[in-house]
């Protein structure tokens, strides 16, 4: 068997190289948490990671924890949103290693002035009426002509 010199060298050299490649492309994670601002947790929140591989979101978990993987070295913009809270973000910079997030702190959404109008049908009573009302009974009004059925109407106290 013949020895060729600096051969295992040569093979150290490409593990090596090897090795070390794939770790430098290695993508980064990101992980945090979203609050409200007396520090309470916020589960099912929606968290969105905006940068340069594009966007990806996800959801709060029960401890109002979130993790995003595989995330590719650069400047994001994280994002969290929850109906009835304001949006909030912080600015991240993913690299090699594990990227802990600040909370991210959403404050209650303020909300202008509402007016609700409700409504309900109810019967009244003619006798219960607030306005005073005259009753012209329907014999007295067939027998009368068109003319003396306004001029009836226009002695009534209600018609003033």
């Amino acid at each position: 068997m013949t020895r060729h010199p600096g051969h295992p060298a040569t093979i150290g050299l490409i593990l090596l190289a090897l090795g070390a490649a794939p770790a430098a492309a290695q993508p980064g994670q990101v992980t945090g948490s979203v609050l409200d601002e007396t520090g309470a947790v916020l589960p099912g929140a929606t968290v969105t990671l905006s940068g340069p591989g594009g966007a990806r979101a996800t959801q709060t978990g029960g401890g109002g924890e979130y993790r995003f993987e595989a995330v590719a070295a650069g400047g994001y913009t994280l994002t969290a949103a929850l109906s009835g809270f304001s949006d909030a973000s912080v600015e991240v910079v993913v690299a090699d290693a594990p990227v802990e997030a600040p909370p991210v702190t959403l404050s209650l959404a303020s909300f202008g002035d509402t007016v609700v109008v409700t409504a309900s049908r109810t019967e009244v009573r003619v006798v219960d009426a607030p306005v005073t009302t005259s009753v012209i009974p329907a014999a007295t009004l067939a027998t009368s002509a068109a003319s003396n059925v306004v001029r009836r109407c226009a002695r009534c106290p209600a018609s003033t």
